[in-house]
């Protein structure tokens, strides 16, 4: 059986280019997953980024939502579909993993490996929260947006922190998204992959049946690997089956619009009024930093992108316009 395909991403990942896309897509990519958000009011630092691109190039897109069991359900459910709305998401994915109860608990010892320990919810607690979220969020879809909901969990959280919550994802939502990653070695003795390897892998790939939860009888996208693609930043690779790659990514073909013509470079100039303003290399925060300007440089515009205001300058060079508080550069008026 050959699987479709998508990608999730978040704040980790920078906005891809128009090419990069188009290159996704020639190599039968259907959608992405976009992180909306998390808590009751924490949108995601490059959510709005990864939201434009898609429109720009007409993928599909779903969004998730990272629930945290600190926090009032109710809340965070209304968050959900609040950015499902805000974002006009195809789909919404409830991000079901949290087992711990300070996340500067979490954080020291299980990204800085110190030594300590990570404070958990019963399994009592994490039911009820999980319960009480899916049912806040099933009836506000139900009145407001009526999309399709797939859990997003795993079975390493649901068998070792709350088995109860198996059947509730069952019978909660409409699909179930499963993560499981797969040593790219595992799949091919050569880390470093190409497209025909993907689509090789694709063609004859078996996910285990023992990855899933117990309690939890059948997948409908699973999370199997990060990509190592040449060229590439690391891709959280998803398959999809093509009946929930319909309801969630729809059944015609992505058609990349053509790319509209740059502006002319005398037709806008920016005048840089912070003292120092990095120069990257894309256009994003987390793109590699590759200089800087200063107070008073112009520079002429060449392109804009996403909801933040980044500007190409020259060919590969970007700077932010605002941030979420600060200005950093102010039209130049016309001499």
């Amino acid at each position: 059986m050959t699987y479709k395909w998508f990608i999730d991403v978040s704040h980790w990942q920078a906005p891809f280019t128009r090419a990069q896309i188009s290159e996704l897509v020639a190599n039968g990519m259907v959608g992405m997953a976009i992180k909306g958000g998390q808590g009751v009011s924490a949108e995601d630092d490059m959510a709005e980024e990864h939201v434009a691109v898609c429109k720009e190039t007409n993928v599909p897109f779903i969004i998730y939502h990272w629930a945290d069991p600190i926090l009032p359900s109710a809340p965070q459910a209304r968050f959900a579909i609040a950015l499902a709305k805000k974002f006009g998401a195809r789909g919404i994915c409830p991000d079901i993993e949290q087992y711990w109860k300070n996340w500067q608990e979490w954080y020291n010892v299980v990204v800085l490996h110190k030594p300590g320990t990570v404070s958990t919810f019963s399994q009592e607690q994490l039911l009820r929260f999980y319960t009480n979220y899916l049912r806040e969020l099933n009836t506000i879809n139900r009145q407001e947006t009526k999309l399709p909901v797939m859990a997003y969990s795993a079975k390493w959280f649901i068998d070792a922190y709350c088995r109860a919550l198996a059947p509730i994802i069952r019978d909660m939502t409409d699909d179930y998204w499963n993560a499981a990653y797969q040593k790219w070695h595992q799949l091919d003795q050569d880390l470093k992959v190409s497209w025909d390897e993907l689509h090789s892998t694709l063609s004859d790939i078996v996910l285990p049946p023992t990855l899933i939860p117990n309690g939890i009888s059948r997948w409908s996208a699973w999370q199997f690997a990060i990509l190592p693609m040449r060229g590439w930043p690391a891709l959280d690779c998803d398959v999809i089956t093509e009946e929930a790659s319909a309801k969630y990514f729809g059944t015609e073909p992505i058609v990349i619009p053509p790319e509209e013509p740059p502006l002319e470079p005398t037709t806008l100039q920016m005048e840089v009024v912070c003292d120092t303003l990095n120069v990257r290399d894309g256009p994003s925060a987390n793109a590699q930093d590759i200089g800087d300007l200063h107070r008073g440089d112009v520079v002429n515009v060449i392109n804009i992108f996403g909801a933040n205001a980044w500007i190409e300058f020259e060919p590969g060079k970007f700077c932010c316009v605002n941030g979420t508080k600060d200005r950093y550069m102010e039209r130049k008026a016309s001499a």
